[in-house]
């Protein structure tokens, strides 16, 4: 069994008091000095030595000499030892894997579980355990004793703040959950003693660990918040400490006012952008972001010339990604930032070094602030990127992309293909949310590939556990391909979880996908009743009909040009902005451009917007508008921009003939 001191100790008090010692020396258990006593002159010598061994970085000779002395070692030699070797980080790797140093460890090891704790201090105990985390020794007696009540008592009653501060900041790093420590760190006297001790670093790593472990610190962060410890941050931290403590505050979801008020002032702000790292910057408008801060002095410092060249030159792919993430997150459009990060050079970065969440997260955060990104789409439809994407992407990270590529209008072959054969697996571990993307996505480019939807079909109980906008998504989805005949049990799913919702949750964006997907599935055969007067607050039927009447899409240019050109050859009959329904329902969702309703004949105009790049592929609502069209009877003519601006530069004479030959195959003609 496990012996940590070998004298009484006291239990783990919720709050403990911390209790000044005078002259404290390390209690030593008699049967650890017969074995290893040591003279304060012989310690004081091999500490010497020792650090004489890091000075040259000389690890080799110092495991060596720990080989050779360790059983003359004491406390202090041991924590020196210790120490030494965990500033030696770039040596880490090679030093935890070497065999004389793996025997010293064992011993020291052996030691805790023969003699307990007893005869280390808490300062030697923060050493350790600090070394242990920088060289990632895991999963041993020494490590699993700091979290035991009687040490954590005692580094709380006698530790300084950097000690408690070590200490909790190794366990995270290990990965140890010590929740005693963490649970007796969160007391009152303990939180208040780290507040006016504490220096901004050791608040900055305590906070940070909690959040690592995920370990509510509701006491902390309090007292972290307040005006008095926010103006000692910002006046005395260093611009990391500051970055990891909005960021542990934002990762816990403390909301922080005062702290986040503080960190958006213009002094702050100009230190950051001058001093602080790529990562610094991306911690902290990443909480920013997180908390719901809108920050505009922070967002407006980030997005000069000179803080984006940094950013983007000596930042990792994860700090853009956050960094944009973040920009989009609250709005704010960044184009110097966008403008860079979409360059050749930074795009050719990010394939190569950055995860697959970063490239994920940076084109979904181009989409959402609506900036253009070919060179960044181009390279995530490579082969490369795709297969990475389908063999080691998360479900959501493979639907955030696709949704992106769709509100670029960038068309991604490569993407779709491999999810076509790779959908069956992915599907299972969707969220609703993912499952509503993906739909959402491919339907917007065009891809009614009837394997995929099969798997969305099977898995629609996942959407209706999520929220209103995903079933009407997928809603959308399905009528805007054209199979909601094919599957048909997996669309009433959707539609009643839709008509069972209360009205008064569903914002004006949901009511149009609704009223598209119930004419679509009309026109397929397909009757979605919508259900009225529930007692849930609302008539649903209004509401569609309101919402669709409320879209606002005035004639372009491309739409004038085309009916004067007409009236001026002699057409006449027709109308512009034409619902294809009898009965004027669909409101201005899907009505045609000029129709000559006695024929039936529609002409569509499609300008820029209806088209994918590079392909030039008409997109998906483009191509289930015509569908839907010649099921009603109507005949559709289709002209493209392209095709206008080859019209546009002929002749009045050579116009008139191309409509007059391109009209009369729908037996339109002009009357002069």
């Amino acid at each position: 069994m496990l012996r940590l001191f070998s004298r009484h100790t006291i239990g783990l008090v919720s709050s403990p008091l911390r209790v000044p010692t005078v002259g404290f020396k390390p209690h030593e258990p008699l049967s650890y000095l017969l074995r290893h006593g040591s003279s304060r002159s012989k310690a004081i010598e091999q500490n010497k030595r020792i650090t004489e061994f890091e000075r040259s970085r000389d690890w080799r000779g110092l495991v060596q000499y720990a080989d050779e002395k360790r059983n003359e070692f004491n406390n202090v030699n041991w924590a020196t030892m210790w120490s030494k070797l965990g500033r030696m980080r770039r040596e880490a790797r090679v030093i935890k894997n070497d065999k004389m140093f793996n025997r010293v460890r064992e011993d020291f090891e052996r030691r805790i579980e023969e003699d307990g704790m007893g005869w280390l201090g808490v300062r030697e105990v923060a050493n350790i355990v600090h070394a242990y985390a920088v060289m990632g020794i895991r999963g041993n007696a020494f490590v699993e004793a700091v979290e035991s009540k009687d040490v954590v008592t005692k580094i709380m009653r006698e530790g300084k703040p950097q000690h408690i501060a070590n200490t909790i900041w190794a366990m995270a790093t290990l990965g140890h959950e010590a929740p005693t420590l963490a649970r007796a760190i969160d007391s009152e006297d303990v939180v208040k003693y780290l507040m006016s001790e504490g220096k901004t670093q050791e608040i900055a790593n305590t906070i940070w660990a909690m959040a690592t472990l995920g370990h509510e610190a509701p006491t902390l962060a309090r007292a972290i918040d307040s005006e008095e410890v926010v103006t000692k941050l910002v006046s005395e931290g260093k611009l990391q400490a500051i970055a990891n403590i909005i960021w542990a505050m934002a990762t816990l979801g403390y909301e922080v006012p005062t702290l986040a008020r503080a960190i958006d002032s213009e002094e702050v702000v100009t230190k950051l952008m001058s001093e602080g790292k790529p990562q610094d910057i991306a911690n902290t408008i990443w909480a920013m972001a997180t908390l719901g801060h809108e920050a505009p002095t922070l967002a407006r410092a980030i997005d000069s010339e000179e803080v984006v060249t940094k950013l983007v030159s000596e930042g990792k792919p994860q700090a853009i990604a956050n960094i944009i993430w973040a920009m989009a997150t609250l709005g704010h459009e960044a184009p110097t930032l966008a403008r860079a990060i979409e360059s050749k050079e930074v795009v050719t970065k990010l394939m190569s070094e950055g995860k697959l969440q970063a490239i994920a997260n940076i084109i979904w955060a181009m989409a959402t602030l609506g900036h253009e990104a070919p060179t960044l789409a181009r390279a995530i439809d490579s082969k490369e990127v795709v297969t990475k994407l389908m063999s080691e992407g998360k479900p959501q990270e493979i639907a955030n992309t696709i949704w992106a590529m769709s509100k670029l209008k960038y068309d991604c072959p490569r993407l779709v293909h491999a999810l076509a054969g790779s959908g069956w697996q992915i599907m299972g571990s969707c969220t609703g949310q993912d499952i509503s993307h993906m739909a959402l996505g491919l339907a917007d480019l065009g891809y009614f590939n009837e394997m995929i939807f099969e798997q969305i079909g099977k898995h629609v109980n996942v959407v209706i556990g999520g929220r209103n906008q995903h079933i009407c998504n997928t809603l959308w989805a399905f009528g805007i391909s054209g199979l909601i005949a094919k599957h048909e049990e997996a669309v009433r799913i959707l539609w009643d979880a839709a008509m069972k919702r209360p009205p008064t949750e569903f914002k004006s964006e949901a009511w149009n996908q609704l009223e598209i997907a119930r004419l679509f599935a009309r026109s397929e055969g397909v009757h979605l009743e919508v259900v009225d007067n529930d007692g849930r607050g609302g008539n649903r039927s209004e509401m569609m009909e309101r919402a669709a009447k409320f879209i606002d899409s005035p004639a372009t240019r491309f739409e004038r040009t085309m009916a004067n050109d007409l009236k001026r050859f002699g057409f006449s009959g027709f109308e512009t902005e034409v619902t294809p329904f009898d009965n004027r329902e669909g409101g201005n969702l899907l009505k045609i451009d000029i129709a000559w309703k006695k024929e039936k004949v529609a002409l569509e105009l499609d300008g820029p917007s209806h088209f994918l790049s590079p392909s030039n592929e008409r997109d998906g609502p483009t191509k289930a508008k015509k569908r839907l069209l010649k099921s009603l009877g109507w005949k559709v003519l289709n002209m493209s921009y392209l095709q206008n601006m080859k019209y546009g530069k002929q002749s009045d004479k050579n116009k008139k003939k191309i409509l007059v030959d391109w009209l009369k195959k729908c037996g339109v003609k002009p009357e002069t």
